[in-house]
């Protein structure tokens, strides 16, 4: 199944892996151009986590009523 392209550079690819994955091991297969390179890789029902963004090393203060607040999360369940 295709999975959503985020991001791809000559040397990085991010991509979102398909919701429909199931737990075990999966396969991505990337085609550039008729030159296809794969690489295998193990998945959870759902391994949460928040990241912080680069280069923070103490905690972010919180946000007041009004504030607009982001979190980069993965593995949320749905």
């Amino acid at each position: 199944m295709a999975a959503p392209l985020y991001y791809v550079s000559p040397y990085q690819i991010n991509l979102q892996i398909p919701y429909e994955t199931g737990a075990g091991t999966a396969v991505v297969g990337i085609n550039n151009n008729g030159k296809v390179a794969s690489f295998s890789f193990n998945t959870t029902p759902t391994a949460p986590g928040i990241f912080e963004p680069y280069g923070h090393l103490a905690p972010i203060a919180s946000g007041k009523p009004g504030d607009v607040v982001v979190l980069f999360m993965t593995g949320e369940a749905m």
